[in-house]
């Protein structure tokens, strides 16, 4: 399956559901700011957990320029990364508390995680940056 998101870009998904969610948004946006380069970012947004049992989620959806010459790999080792200088940790899952989370979920216009594409929490975000994409060309 494939989008009309440019080659030399990819669509990350943040999302936060830890107690300091505001602070650790703030924090993952202005590390994909210094990191990648052009950027554009959905709003922060409130959603509720994809399961129902955990916290609610702060959520974005980043749109980010990639040197040709660069993986997919290189770009998500990168991201895992981030998240466990976050804090982030195998047993988040069970206790359903995520410090952060960045997935790639669109790469070079390929989509990747095709169940998270569908999701609200992520077409919300993704709707919004293509739509600021479209403005600036």
């Amino acid at each position: 399956m494939t989008t009309t998101v440019p080659q030399s870009m990819c669509v990350i998904s943040i999302g936060t559901n830890s107690p300091d969610r505001d602070v650790r948004m703030s924090e993952a946006l202005r590390w994909l700011r210094r990191t990648f380069s052009p950027v554009i970012i959905s709003d922060v947004y409130s959603t509720p957990e994809w399961s129902g049992r955990f916290p609610r989620y702060l959520n974005a959806v980043a749109l980010v320029g990639v040197a040709g010459y660069v993986a997919m790999d290189t770009v998500n080792a990168s991201l895992k990364l981030y998240e466990r200088m976050c804090g982030r940790v195998p047993s988040d899952k069970q206790s359903g508390i995520v410090p952060v989370d960045l997935d790639i979920v669109v790469w070079r216009g390929d989509i990747c995680r095709p169940e998270e594409f569908g999701r609200p929490y992520f077409t919300k975000g993704y709707e919004q940056v293509m739509g600021i994409l479209s403005e600036r060309h």
